[in-house]
């Protein structure tokens, strides 16, 4: 909300600062339709002047003219002014207040703008209407007439048409009609729906209004006969009513408009209308410019680009964790996540926030978003809160059932903890059994950072003032990750005759990796545990492909229980994932079957009650989850062999995940290509 009163206050300060060129410089000068169009446009550039931004790099200033670096100081103290508002913003906790009384206000504007139009809509419709020349003359018995909008013209019908006075007031609506006055006005009005704060707006608008004035009496009062206007202005009485957009034709002050009616050429015409250039170039400068140093932070070589969502936690009617102060998660994440976008400097990385605003999203449209985003990370952003103030620190979760990107998001969330550990010096690496959703169901390498507790009041303080520092530290981490990012591989450790149940001890063995850039087979000696979850680092996208009759399903008697694909989570009405295997459901210590001729590539432990089994037939790769196997790494396997039982009891029921890939990574719905 401080952001958004900031650039509002930069809003008025631009239309004042033109607005007193016009006072002190145009008004009152003869050029009135310069005079006009020159209202109408500051209007609308003070709105837009504050959006644009115009960086200058100081490592190109250094032997610049002086004026270039009188600029930079400029674009420092903006840089300045812009970070400290940012991070003050999260701060802020009565902004809905501000917001509703802002939202009053406009609406009040609406309401009395749309009236407007109602009443003009309804004199065309009650009336008697004649076509002219150009126009339509409007008979009416209505206070506040004469007075025109667009083509209509509206007649009081105690005037006299033919008079020399009807006459001259017509010539001078129809003017206003030549002119296309209210187009002017309709602009100004909805500018002020919206920005009736600034007083400037008004100012602009009574103007306006008035040089419409001085060109209607210009085109209607022939010869410029100054006793003509004269007794045009005061043949009658002020009307006790208007009509918010129309021209009406009794409009004061009437000394001002016999001035300026009588005024002669205005000197130096040409360079008053001029003079607006320098002045344009001076707000610019004050409110455009940015300081941006390429080499304050040093860019991170990396060989191709990559996207990353950063998600802010909660957000609109969600708050997040709320504190005795008012204080909210939800603008305390969004000020950290907004604050990594604009930090990196890196042209191969692409940050892309799941919220840009105090909105609220839903999990699954989160985590549905970085998937088609074809996102190579993903950044979950939160505050942790405890009913006891004690705990301190920060954590990084780590998904614990989605096994194809554990190692890759641990390596990631130590990189964070790395990065960090000058900012909180107990931070944690975590996950939960039940799993998060955001980073469970993330097709990429994905972790939740809990950024302090807002439950103790050393960590909400030390959060607020250092939403910078925070951020750069996630921003670190993520370009220390994506610059190793091509080393990290995935170990398939060689399975021994010693696995047998689900207390299993792989140590360092002779084994193979699969580089997941290439998925080409190389040799390597790794460490793993049943603590070390393996990855498979595979692109989660299906492919789609022809019935295969040679290969059999791998299980009697099976039941498929969870479909591939987009299902419902059970449990819930409305909560999607996407489904890679699988599940089936046979009897008790089921055989399962290897579906083709092949040999098997992995096994491991991916929790302490499951192993995994791979299996590469030619083209395809079969995986299953859930076995105790009779097989080893490099072992040989025929069609229909029997690689293992079932182990996992669910229900009272075995079951077990099956899964086919292809060499490049795509997820198959197993159901489509392999015979039941």
């Amino acid at each position: 909300m401080i952001a958004t009163l900031y650039y509002l206050l930069k809003v008025v300060l631009c239309s004042t600062l033109l607005y007193a060129y016009y006072w002190f410089i145009l008004r009152d000068k003869q050029f009135h339709q310069y005079n006009r169009f020159y209202l109408m446009g500051i209007s609308v550039i003070s709105w837009l002047v504050p959006f644009i931004k115009i960086e200058i790099v100081k490592e190109q200033v250094v032997a610049a003219p002086k004026f270039l670096h009188f600029a930079t100081a400029i674009a420092e103290s903006n840089s300045s002014i812009e970070r400290e508002v940012i991070e003050q913003s999260a701060q802020f906790s009565w902004d809905n207040l501000i917001l509703l009384i802002a939202t009053i206000v406009s609406v009040f504007f609406i309401l009395r703008f749309l009236q407007s139009l109602w009443k003009i809509k309804r004199l065309i419709r009650k009336y008697p209407m004649k076509e002219l020349l150009g126009f339509y003359l409007v008979m009416t018995d209505v206070k506040g007439t004469p007075f025109s909008f667009f083509k209509y013209v509206f007649w009081n019908n105690s005037i006299d048409l033919h008079s020399e006075l009807g006459k001259g007031i017509l010539a001078h609506e129809v003017a206003h009609v030549e002119e296309n006055h209210s187009f002017d006005k309709l602009l100004i009005e909805l500018q002020l729906v919206f920005g009736w704060f600034n007083p400037i707006l008004w100012l602009i608008r009574n103007e306006l209004y008035l040089i419409h004035e001085f060109i209607a009496d210009k085109k209607s009062v022939e010869n410029n006969d100054v006793s003509v206007l004269a007794e045009l202005l005061l043949a009658s009485a002020y009307p006790s009513q208007q009509h918010l957009l129309s021209n009406p034709f009794f409009f004061s002050p009437i000394k001002r408009r016999i001035q300026m009616f009588t005024k002669t050429k205005t000197k130096y015409s040409y360079l008053r209308r001029l003079t607006i250039l320098p002045i344009l170039a001076v707000m610019v400068l004050l409110f455009a410019f940015r300081n941006h140093s390429i080499n304050s932070k040093p860019i991170t070589h990396l060989d191709k680009k990559y996207t990353v969502i950063v998600d802010a936690g909660h957000g609109g009617h969600d708050l997040g964790a709320t504190t005795t102060d008012g204080t909210n998660e939800k603008n305390l994440t969004l000020a950290i996540a907004q604050k990594i976008k604009s930090l990196n400097n890196n042209p191969n990385i692409n940050i892309i926030l799941t919220r840009e605003s105090d909105k609220f999203v839903d999990l699954v449209e989160r985590t549905n978003f970085a998937n088609a985003s074809n996102a190579n990370l993903f950044l979950s952003i939160h505050i942790d809160n405890s009913k006891s103030t004690k705990p301190t620190g920060a954590s990084c979760f780590v998904p614990s059932k989605n096994y194809l990107y554990i190692n890759k998001s641990n390596v990631f969330a130590k990189n964070i903890l790395m990065a960090t550990n000058g900012l909180f010096t107990n931070g944690k690496l975590k996950t939960r059994d039940k799993g998060i959703w955001v980073i469970e169901n993330a097709q990429m390498p994905a972790v939740l950072f809990e950024s302090g507790y807002m439950s103790n009041s050393n960590d909400l303080q030390f959060v607020k003032e250092n939403i910078s520092n925070i951020a750069g530290g996630l921003l670190a981490a993520i370009e220390a990750y994506l610059a190793n990012e091509n080393t990290l591989t995935t170990s398939f450790p060689e399975a021994t005759n010693e696995i047998s149940t689900n207390t299993q001890n792989i140590n360092r063995v002779n084994s193979k990796k699969i580089d997941t850039t290439r998925y080409q087979i190389v040799t390597s000696e790794i460490t793993i545990s049943n603590k070390r979850k393996p990855e498979l680092q595979i692109p989660s996208h299906t492919g789609k492909y022809e019935f295969d009759s040679s290969m059999l399903w791998p299980v009697e008697n099976g039941t498929v229980t969870d479909k591939f694909g987009r299902v419902l989570v059970p449990g819930t009405k409305k909560i999607f994932t996407n489904n890679t295997f699988v599940t089936i459901a046979t009897d008790e210590s089921a055989k399962v079957k290897s579906i083709n001729n092949g040999e098997v590539t992995y096994i491991g432990n991916l929790s302490d009650n499951d192993i995994l089994v791979m299996i590469k037939h030619n083209e395809i790769y079969s995986t299953y989850s859930n076995i105790v196997p009779n097989v080893k790494v490099g072992q040989r396997v025929s069609r229909g062999q029997v690689i293992g039982t079932v182990n996992t009891s669910i229900k009272g029921k075995h079951a077990f995940t099956f899964g086919i890939l292809d060499e490049k990574g795509n997820f198959i719905d197993p159901e489509e290509i392999v015979k039941k």
